[in-house]
C-alpha cells in the first residue's frame, strides 16, 4: 500500500514540476512574442485610454474633444473621444458611427 501512495505522490509531484516549468516558459520566455501578438490588445487598450487633446478648425469650431467618464460608467477606459459635429467633418477626424 504505501508503495502504490509513494508512486503516486511522485507522479503528481512531477506534474507539479512540469507544470511550474511550463508556466515560467510561456510567462518569461515567450514574454516578447506574446507582448507581440495581434490577439493581445493590451497594449493598444493603454494607449486607446490616454487623454488627447481637441481637434479644432481654424475659426475655432471643436471637431473632437476628450472627455473623461464619470466613474460609475468607466468600464476600461477612462476617457471617451467625442465628436460634437459628427458627420460634417468625418472624413479628417476619423469619427465612424
Amino acid at each position: 500500500m504505501n508503495r502504490v501512495i509513494r508512486r503516486l505522490a511522485i507522479g503528481l509531484l512531477l506534474c507539479y514540476v512540469v507544470l511550474f516549468v511550463q508556466l515560467n516558459i510561456v510567462q518569461v520566455g515567450k514574454r516578447d512574442a506574446l507582448r507581440a501578438d495581434v490577439r493581445n490588445n493590451r497594449e493598444s487598450v493603454r494607449t486607446f485610454d490616454a487623454p488627447r487633446g481637441p481637434i479644432v478648425t481654424a475659426d475655432g469650431v471643436v471637431i473632437a474633444q476628450t472627455v473623461e467618464l464619470p466613474v460609475e460608467s468607466q468600464d476600461d477606459y477612462r476617457y471617451q473621444r467625442e465628436y460634437p459635429t459628427k458627420e460634417l467633418f468625418a472624413n479628417v477626424s476619423g469619427y465612424y458611427t
